[in-house]
This record gives structure tokens, C-alpha cells and sequence, in this order.
């Protein structure tokens, strides 16, 4: 065990269980703390191939805990098959053998929980998108309810503190939603505006916003984008997101003029891997004035770049 409380706590946890990964031979795998995912990509025809792999990993990974005094909580354990839904819809689920767990079987979900995110066997994000705007407008219910009439000072630190966060959490997880999504959660911020200076229902909000220096959802969404992708840069890490960019420098012989600065844009031929993050990454940052990207710290970087974007609200 590790001291409860210690701030090495989390750390001689992760150095313990980081090689839990070494044992899996046909499955990728993601680990963050006590939470792993296991992952295999298969065709539909060799789909029973890829679960009795998959289950041959977990019997490994089942004795590796047991070997190392860990407990796997199977009850929480889940499996989902993620894919279209034309390519789902061509998948007897009857006809698929079962994920299995130390001899207890898992059933097939349509949505799982991982990280606080709803994830949907067809990658839509609805579910995570309406799971936001419902907290967002208890929130603001519960705000209305305080015993005290709070000031407009208070009403912006409850909902800076309180509410934002909930747009914010892993908001490049679901940068490819559509466009009714994205207007379902910019009501809910909008919401938030009328609660903070009482406007009514018909009032236009968008001066409240540059006066608070907020975003929209639209801005906030390329906001936390960029800010993740300028920061894997710069980091070099996560590594399987670093990988991914290539400088033009690096691709082109001949030196170019902008080659350290302009990344090369993947070819791509489907909407969805458009509206990916890798994709949409490279070209928000090319698309960036050279006056922010040659900023000194990723601080200043982060500034100079929400003020881009709270000015266009002054257009």
C-alpha cells in the first residue's frame, strides 16, 4: 500500500502499476491512474478473431494483478463496440462471442462511461452533450434558490468556478460535434450570461461576453484546441499525439520561408476525419498570426490568443 494522503502517493502508485501494459501481447491499451482500456481494431468478419484476443490479454492481465496483490473490480468493467451506425447495424450481437472476465461475461453497452465522458457506440456525443446542458441548468436552479440575493461579483465567481469547468472537461474530446450540439451548449453558456446580469430571454449577450472576457463555445472549442496542440509542441508529449505533426522543414527539401512554423496538413478524404482533432489542430495553427506563435512562454501564448478571439466579438 501507499501512505493515504501523501503527496507520493499518486506517484509510487503509477511507478507500481505502469508495467500492468508489458503483459498484453494483442491489444493496444491506455492507462491514466487506475483506469485502463483495452482496444483491439478488427473488420467485421474477423470480429469473434478479435474478442478471443482480446479476452486472451484480459486472462493476462487478470493473474498479472493477482500476482501483484491487485484487485480487478470487474463489476465495473465494461464493453462497447464502437463503430458507424450503417456498420453496427450489419453486426448480429447474438452471433458475437462475449468479452470475458475471469469466467464472467460482459454485455455489450451502447454508451459507456470513461473519464467522466460519454462515449456511444457510434460516436455521437449527444449523450455528453446533453449530460452538460441538464448540470448546467440545475446549476443555475440551484443558484436561484441561495437564501441571500447574490451580487453580480458572486454570481460570476459561482459560475467561473462552478459551471464553466463543465463546458471545459475534455471539450477537445468532442471537437468534432455538430452544429446542433454545439448550439444546445451555447445556449446553456448563454444561460449563464442572463442568470449573472438578469436579462431576459430576448436580450442579445454577446457585449457581456467581451466585457467578461469569456468565449463562446465556438471560441472556447478552438481555444482549448490550440492550447492543447501548441502545448504537445512544445512538451513533446503526450508522445502519441507529438507523433502525429510533422514541420514542413521536415517533409520538404528545400528550405521554405515559414517551414518551422507551418505544419504539414494531413490528406484526408472523409468529413469525419476533417472535424478530427489532429486535423483541425494543424489548421487552426496555421491559420494563427505569426505575432502569437512567436510568443516567449505558452503563458503568453494563451493570452495574446484568447484576446484573438474575444476580439471578434467587436466585429
Amino acid at each position: 500500500g501507499v501512505p493515504q494522503g501523501s503527496t507520493l502517493s499518486a506517484m509510487l502508485f503509477s511507478l507500481y502499476i505502469n508495467k500492468i501494459c508489458e503483459s498484453l501481447v494483442f491489444s493496444n491499451s491506455m492507462l491514466y491512474a487506475d483506469d485502463l482500456q483495452l482496444y483491439v481494431h478488427t473488420n467485421v468478419k474477423d470480429i469473434n478473431n478479435a474478442v478471443a484476443s482480446l479476452n486472451a490479454d484480459l486472462s493476462t492481465l487478470f493473474q498479472w494483478c493477482n500476482d501483484h496483490g491487485l484487485s480487478l473490480n470487474i463489476a465495473k468493467c465494461k464493453s462497447i463496440i464502437l463503430g458507424t451506425s450503417r456498420l453496427l447495424n450489419t453486426i448480429d450481437l447474438n452471433s458475437v462471442n462475449r468479452v470475458s472476465i475471469n469466467g464472467r461475461f460482459l454485455k455489450y453497452e451502447n454508451m459507456v462511461l470513461n473519464l467522466g465522458i460519454r462515449i456511444m457506440n457510434t460516436l455521437s456525443w449527444s449523450e455528453q452533450v446533453n449530460y452538460v446542458y441538464k448540470r448546467v441548468f440545475q446549476c443555475i436552479y440551484q443558484f436561484k434558490r441561495l437564501c441571500f440575493r447574490p451580487s453580480v461579483e458572486i454570481k460570476i465567481m459561482l459560475i467561473s468556478s462552478l459551471v464553466l469547468p463543465l463546458f471545459d472537461y475534455a471539450l477537445v474530446t468532442y471537437c468534432d460535434m455538430n452544429n446542433t450540439m454545439i448550439d444546445r451548449l451555447q445556449k446553456a453558456l448563454n444561460a449563464c450570461i442572463r442568470f449573472i446580469f438578469n436579462l431576459r430571454l430576448d436580450d442579445h449577450v454577446t457585449n457581456y461576453y467581451k466585457q467578461l472576457g469569456w468565449l463562446k463555445i465556438r471560441e472556447r472549442l478552438e481555444y482549448n484546441i490550440i492550447s492543447l496542440a501548441y502545448k504537445t509542441l512544445n512538451n513533446r508529449e503526450p508522445q502519441y499525439l507529438y507523433e502525429k505533426y510533422r514541420f514542413m522543414e521536415n517533409v520538404h527539401l528545400r528550405q521554405t520561408r515559414f517551414g518551422s512554423t507551418i505544419l504539414q496538413f494531413p490528406i484526408h478524404r472523409t468529413v469525419v476525419y476533417g472535424k478530427a482533432f489532429h486535423t483541425q489542430s494543424i489548421r487552426l495553427l496555421n491559420n494563427l498570426d505569426n505575432s502569437i506563435k512567436d510568443s516567449t512562454s505558452i503563458k503568453n501564448f494563451l493570452k495574446k490568443l484568447k484576446c484573438n478571439l474575444v476580439k471578434r466579438y467587436e466585429q
